[in-house]
């Protein structure tokens, strides 16, 4: 038996489909439990079910439940359901097009989904730890901003972090207005507040780095990078890393056209971040290492020209970064044939905390 579910804060709506039939109409249900409840009465009276919900922001909770009644639960990246291209898309239609991927998977057919890999809640909270700071971050650039766009419309330039304690003192506050400056004050506060809480997450993620790694990485970088991987062994070859990070180039290409396109962007987002911050780091610390290597024969031989064309290879840096990481996470090279440079984590440079 198959269940395809459509998740949403509110309701579930499910469609069936019975030994290779027709997918029956789809059905709604308004709470977590009666969904369970009529998933554990179809594992009763079928023995195997299988189930399919996108990953989302409902996160994983739905797939445990499942998983816990004896389900074989799948989460699956979002993707495009409308396979005829009729521009409709419902409910219902999805379900539908997601009971289909499933049926297909279920026989054999490996490419019909792209099967997410389900964290437990001990491996989900770290992760949720560095990411709550990477959205604290982009909320303090969002205020900062705020606050500098504020002194502009009234002809005030200051330059660097305008609600610092020194800069806001000796240079901001005496040189506006009152109630300009009361303005900011407020604005002011909740900054210095979100700053406190991205000093503490960065100190309580930095301190959890225990184990060796490489020289300029930094604490905060390596823990960003493995939290958001998890588990390497997950990754059976180095293209399936590679394409994990989204920095593989895309492409179109048809008959006798090809054409290279810009990196795909279809992996972990923070993660890329991450690496591409890695990638500017190793190019300064790490020079016997070998990707390293690779980047300076290019640049002395010209095929390095220009700020565009630095990204690319920066990010192509970081791709081959993580491929090698990975060969050292589960023991297929060791950093020195690599050329890499270990350290203890005390000792490593730490990334500035934002």
């Amino acid at each position: 038996m198959l269940l395809a579910i459509d998740a949403h804060l509110d309701k579930y709506v499910v469609r069936r489909q019975l030994d290779g039939q027709e997918p029956q109409p789809a059905q709604t249900f308004r709470s977590d439990a009666s969904l369970l409840r009529w998933a554990g009465k179809q594992v009763r009276l079928a023995g195997e079910v299988h189930s399919v919900y996108e990953a989302g922001p409902l996160g994983f909770t739905l797939h445990r439940k499942l998983a816990g009644i004896g389900v074989s639960n799948y989460v699956v990246k979002p993707k495009v359901l409308d396979e005829e291209g009729r521009r409709r898309k419902s409910d219902k239609l999805d379900t539908l097009g997601l009971v289909r991927d499933l049926d297909r998977y279920v026989r054999g057919n490996r490419l019909a989904m792209c099967v997410v890999r389900v964290p437990t809640v001990g491996e989900e909270l770290p992760r949720s730890q560095t990411r709550v700071r990477h959205k604290l971050v982009g909320n303090r650039k969002r205020f900062e901003s705020q606050g500098r766009g504020m002194l502009l419309f009234y002809g005030y330039h200051f330059k660097g972090t305008w609600w610092k304690k020194a800069k806001w003192e000796k240079e901001v506050r005496v040189s506006i207005p009152e109630e300009l400056a009361g303005l900011l004050a407020g604005l002011r506060e909740i900054i210095l507040k979100i700053d406190a809480t991205i000093a503490a997450l960065t100190r309580r993620i930095e301190e959890s780095a225990t184990r060796e790694i490489p020289k300029g990485l930094g604490r905060l970088t390596s823990e960003i990078i493995e939290r958001e991987v998890i588990d390497w062994n997950r990754f059976a070859r180095a293209k399936k890393v590679g394409s994990y990070t989204g920095m593989c180039p895309g492409e179109d290409s048809s008959g006798g056209r090809e054409r290279k396109l810009s990196i795909t962007k279809s992996g972990n987002p923070l993660l890329r971040h991450a690496l591409v911050e890695a990638a500017w780091r190793l190019v300064r610390f790490q020079p016997g290492y070998r990707a390293v290597k690779a980047f300076y024969a290019k640049v002395a031989g010209g095929r390095i020209r220009g700020k565009a064309a630095r990204k690319r290879a920066l990010v192509a840096l970081a791709r081959q970064f993580a491929v090698d990481w990975w060969k050292v996470r589960t023991g297929r090279a060791k950093p020195e044939d690599l050329g890499l440079v270990m350290v203890a984590p005390k000792a490593a440079a730490d990334t500035p905390a934002g």
